[in-house]
């Protein structure tokens, strides 16, 4: 190896430098020892040899082996990396920085490892992203900054670094392995300082800080925001109000200095569940713990007219569906909010998730089963205390009507109209009856009116908005669709009789509501069955105009 690095040494070297330090060299390889004596290295100082830089770092390298130390002040200093990196001698660097990092002595007596990072990072900040000297950087900062972890190496790293180097991927990557090398102690202390900074205004210099906060902050997994337990911790963010208040305030400042008008920085389809930005994980982070305060902070937002106000109706939104029972849909400013959340992202929250979810669906799915009153109950309560979350699965009503109305069940309770007489079929030599079931000649009433009776307690005004995009036009047209079929071809009106007056009480709550789509659906066409307009106005639906 010394061999090898003597040989490509890029200084050239006087006759009289050459003749002693290859002396230097042929004493070593044909020593029985593998480091250099004593004496030599003196020789060597005493002379006053022009030695290139490779030299000289391979000769203290031979001198640490051999237990001669000399001080390394004066090579691993801002200007020795400037001239290895002039000289391209990129592996020295790494073979240097890898003795320090190994050597506790030397790091303790010899070596000022602070002032050896700054000059890394100041370095690599000159030098045009120069992507060698970034494999350096990023490998030895992380982990020779955990010996002298202090506030001169946080403004280096979070501030002075932000606004000197654009590369961003890199700056990120610097910071994530900081945090995966620095001790509990140091994390802890770099956080608290971070929480004292107000000079943050560089837009990168706030994302760095975020992805510090959100890498340091224990969460496992995106999925762990869905337990109702606050997140315990010790998240410097979460421990007071006034620290909470702080973290939130750096996210809408970034966000702020971030958005464009063509930049909203929320997530694409790809990363809505798994793949969330920094600043969005902070805030669901800190919201855990302290909902009221960053909620407040969020309306304040909007209420501003801030530029990144779109972007906290689709915070709001993704809160709620993240905790549903914690956010107060009581509240009727939170409500309100909520509701233009709902019908700026209509299709957004639809890919979402919420851990009721699977409650509601279920709930859905029994309607109108035994024991009726008390299930219709629980579905009314639902409706009225997470109305935005249930107009979310109203295609599962649009699926059990739909299903239903088939006439498949073999129990005829509850079931109203009446099924297709058996016909008579001859399979080879065997004459079988077969039954045809036509859609809609029997239904179970029970199902039908708890769906029209869900839907009324619903919100109409978000019912009718953000439900547009969900599916409640199809359940409208399912009942539409039932009503022919009876009046129309079985002739038997009194089979609907219970349902068609709450039906038409729904579908004036839709005019009333919103009649821009009111009147879109009425033009529309049912298949085979003609415009809504036209049976809505016929004895199909006895809807006055």
């Amino acid at each position: 190896w010394l061999a090898s690095e003597v040989s490509t040494a890029t200084v050239k070297k006087s006759d009289s430098t050459t003749r002693c330090f290859d002396e230097i060299m042929n004493s070593l390889n044909s020593s029985t020892s593998t480091s250099l004596d004593e004496e030599s290295f003196i020789d060597l100082e005493d002379e006053e040899i022009d030695l290139s830089i490779g030299e000289r770092i391979v000769i203290d390298t031979c001198a640490s082996e051999g237990h001669t130390r000399r001080s390394a002040d004066s090579i691993l200093t801002e200007e020795f990396i400037k001239s290895t990196l002039t000289a391209g001698e990129y592996d020295l660097l790494d073979k240097s920085l890898e003795q320090i990092k190994n050597d506790a002595f030397l790091r303790k007596k010899e070596v000022d490892t602070s002032a050896l990072v700054t000059a890394l990072m100041n370095s690599y900040a000159s030098s045009s992203c120069d992507h060698s000297l970034a494999r350096v950087v990023l490998k030895f900062v992380p982990q020779l900054s955990q010996f002298s972890c202090d506030d001169t190496l946080w403004q280096a790293i979070f501030i002075s670094m932000a606004e000197k180097s654009a590369d961003e991927q890199y700056l990120l990557s610097l910071v994530s392995g900081c945090v995966t090398h620095w001790s509990e102690q140091g994390l802890a202390a770099c956080k608290k300082w971070i929480l004292t900074q107000n000079d943050l205004k560089n837009a990168l210099s706030m994302r760095l800080v975020i992805r510090f906060l959100v890498a340091s902050s224990e969460q496992e997994s995106i999925d762990c925001f869905h337990s109702c337990d606050k997140f315990e911790s010790n998240f410097v963010c979460v421990q007071s109000m006034e620290n909470a208040e702080f973290a939130m305030k750096i996210v809408l400042q970034y966000l702020e200095l971030e958005m464009t008008s063509d930049k909203l920085l929320l997530p694409t389809c790809n990363e809505e569940r798994n793949n969330l930005p920094d600043w969005l994980i902070l805030t669901f982070i800190i919201a855990k713990s302290h909902q009221q305060c960053i909620v407040a902070m969020i309306m304040g937002t909007i209420d501003s007219n801030s530029s990144c106000a779109p972007t906290m109706y689709y915070v709001l939104l993704r809160l709620y569906l993240t905790f549903p029972t914690i956010l107060q849909w009581n509240d009727s400013k939170v409500r309100n909010y909520l509701i233009e959340a709902a019908k700026c992202h209509a299709k957004t929250s639809l890919r979402l998730r919420c851990p009721l979810d699977s409650q509601i669906v279920e709930m859905l799915h029994n309607l109108g089963t035994s024991p009726h009153t008390r299930l219709l109950q629980y579905a009314t309560d639902c409706s009225k205390n997470h109305s935005l979350i249930a107009i979310r699965h109203i295609p599962v009503l649009h699926e059990r009507l739909m299903s239903d109305g088939l006439g498949q069940e073999h129990t005829t309770t509850g079931r109203v109209g009446t099924r297709s007489p058996a016909a008579l079929a001859q399979i080879g030599d065997r004459v079988v009856k077969v039954s045809i079931l036509r859609w809609g000649f029997s239904y179970n009433e029970s199902i039908w009116s708890s769906v029209l009776d869900f839907m009324a307690a619903l919100p109409a005004e978000l019912l009718f908005t953000y439900g547009i995009d969900t599916g409640v036009l199809l359940v409208l047209e399912d009942y539409l669709k039932l009503f022919y079929v009876h009046v129309m071809e079985l002739g038997s009106e009194e089979c609907i009789s219970q349902l068609r007056p709450k039906y038409v009480t729904l579908v004036k709550s839709f005019r009333a509501c919103n009649s821009v789509e009111f009147q879109n659906w009425s033009h529309s066409n049912i298949a085979e069955l003609g415009t809504v307009q036209t049976l809505l106005l016929s004895k199909v639906g006895t809807f006055d105009s």
